[in-house]
């Protein structure tokens, strides 16, 4: 009959455009999803970008201090105790410069101790060194005043003999 498919034409058509009404649905939630998994792996990519410069930043504040506490350790090694220790933070390589800072301060102070300490003692030698020179010099005069002292007491024992001998014959 024609109300029967009037019916079933109206019944199709608004199954038809359900239908469209649901296409269209699916092809906007594709669409969001497709948009939300493009700004997730932005997003990703932006994390693992600020990952890389924010580990390349620590490990330069890390290994830079550390680098020139080995640099100054090194010329403390070779003998060098004038470099200047700059120190910068709280943080641990900060406490690590200022120990080497203190390090390389009371090794200069024992170095200037102990080379004031030889010029005193190569002070001390040289006197030493000329009061033997003194002594020996003076002993060798004694020595030669001895001698002439000895020499002189030969000749008056000589001499001695020499008038006892004159007083017996005399006698």
């Amino acid at each position: 009959t024609a109300t029967q498919n009037a019916f079933l034409a109206s019944a199709v058509a608004f199954a038809d455009s359900q239908s469209q009404q649901l296409q269209q649905e699916g092809a906007k939630i594709i669409d969001n999803g497709s948009s939300a998994i493009e700004m997730t792996l932005i997003f990703s990519a932006l994390a693992i970008a600020a990952s890389i410069v924010l580990g390349f930043m620590l490990t330069r504040s890390i290994v830079r201090p550390l680098n020139e506490a080995v640099e100054i350790a090194g010329k403390v090694a070779a003998g060098d105790l004038s470099s200047h220790i700059e120190i910068s933070g709280k943080d641990e390589t900060a406490v690590l410069m200022q120990a080497l800072q203190a390090m390389n301060d009371n090794l200069l102070t024992i170095v200037s101790d102990v080379r004031a300490g030889s010029d005193t003692i190569a002070v001390a030698s040289n006197q030493i060194s000329s009061g033997n020179i003194d002594l020996s010099s003076r002993t060798e005069q004694q020595a030669s005043s001895l001698e002439e002292t000895a020499s002189a007491m030969e000749q008056m024992t000589a001499t001695v003999k020499h008038n006892a001998e004159n007083a017996r014959e005399a006698n």
